[in-house]
């Protein structure tokens, strides 16, 4: 849907239209700008740290990136080569609108 939508196009026109590696790209795209700081969070951080360095005995050690959002994915053991099959297949089934294919 996300994908749709920034492409200004219908759910339906993109799963004819896209490849699978030309959706794995977008779904790295949209990981990457969801885990971007924006210039917000840094003002956010920023005000964050001088007021707890006011708070403080020693405002020196307070840093600014100590207040910033981290943005961490939960570690996962790495796929079996037949994993990944079934991964991908699994979500193209779901994107397509289709039953998980069963070998």
């Amino acid at each position: 849907m996300r994908l749709a939508s920034r492409l200004h196009m219908s759910l339906q026109r993109v799963q004819c239209e896209t490849t699978a590696n030309e959706f794995y790209k977008w779904m790295w795209f949209f990981q990457e700008e969801d885990e971007r700081l924006e210039k917000i969070d840094w003002q956010t951080a920023t005000l964050a740290a001088e007021i707890r360095r006011s708070w403080v005995k020693h405002p020196e050690k307070v840093k600014v990136t100590d207040f910033l959002p981290k943005h961490k994915l939960p570690k996962s053991k790495p796929l079996t080569k037949k994993q990944r099959t079934e991964v991908a297949k699994s979500r193209w089934a779901a994107l397509l609108g289709s039953p998980t294919p069963k070998d």
